[in-house]
């Protein structure tokens, strides 16, 4: 749909316009563009126009679409996040996991299938570079994307090395503690709509929440929803998260929960 296929586009241009310094690169849009679409990055041009954005919820918005892993842009040490890799799986074997490990540096925590049916379909190793306000490089980073499937819906894995501190103002909608590992679930919600919509009395009042957001551009009204599950292990970050997955959060919970049993 083409609200799926332009939020990047409408998420990168509200970071430029609303975010005093911060940037967006195309690399970040195609990131996030994949995230939703579960599909190789859309390559529309189209410009779309974001409005009723804070910064607030820019930023928890960036935080729920892309692992940033530590990348606190409210402190204002990196302003732009460009990610660099295959739009496509580098190995779809899981056998082969281990070459990916090998890429990226380190072993990760995983699982072949989870016991609800969401079963590996690919990884790949993308690199994160962070820019400061400068377009200085700050440092480059591999990170690893597996990507889970069933019935045609897909979860992505992301995983990468802790280097700044992860700062998410909104209330977790649940945390559970698997031995001494504290995991977090957040769900969101967004409401597409066409650029001529007004807001109604009930929109107000949903924009002001944190787990809330109202994006213009669509052909459509569309409303999407987000489970969003995070936790930090032996100085990895870690980030499972999918769209419209029929999904509350404590089966989100179980899942991580199955990761970090895995053996």
């Amino acid at each position: 749909m083409r609200a799926e296929q332009d939020f990047g586009s409408r998420i990168k241009e509200a970071l430029e316009k609303e975010c005093d310094g911060i940037s967006a690169s195309e690399q970040l849009k195609c990131r996030i563009d994949e995230m939703i679409c579960s599909s190789i990055c859309a390559k529309s041009s189209a410009e779309m126009e974001v409005k009723h954005m804070s910064m607030k919820k820019i930023v928890v918005l960036v935080a729920a679409c892309l692992l940033v892993s530590g990348i606190t842009v409210v402190a204002g040490k990196t302003a732009r996040i460009g990610v660099q890799g295959s739009a496509a799986p580098e190995y779809t074997d899981y056998a082969e996991l281990g070459k990916a490990e090998e890429k990226l540096g380190y072993t990760v925590d995983s699982v072949e299938q989870f016991t609800n049916g969401y079963s590996f379909a690919g990884v790949r190793i993308n690199e994160l570079k962070a820019y400061g306000e400068e377009n200085n490089e700050l440092y480059t980073i591999p990170a690893m994307q597996i990507t889970y499937t069933k019935d045609g819906k897909d979860m992505g894995l992301y995983i990468q090395q802790r280097v700044e501190e992860v700062v998410i103002a909104k209330q977790p909608n649940a945390v559970r503690t698997c031995g001494d590992i504290s995991v977090r679930v957040d769900e969101y919600t967004y409401k597409f709509v066409p650029a001529s919509y007004e807001l109604t009395e009930e929109d107000k009042v949903n924009e002001q929440k944190d787990d809330y957001f109202i994006s213009y551009g669509s052909d459509d009204i569309e409303i999407r929803k987000a489970v969003d599950v995070r936790w930090e292990k032996d100085g990895l970050y870690y980030e499972l998260i999918g769209f419209d997955l029929d999904m509350d959060g404590e089966e989100a919970l179980d899942m991580a929960e199955e990761i970090l049993s895995a053996d």
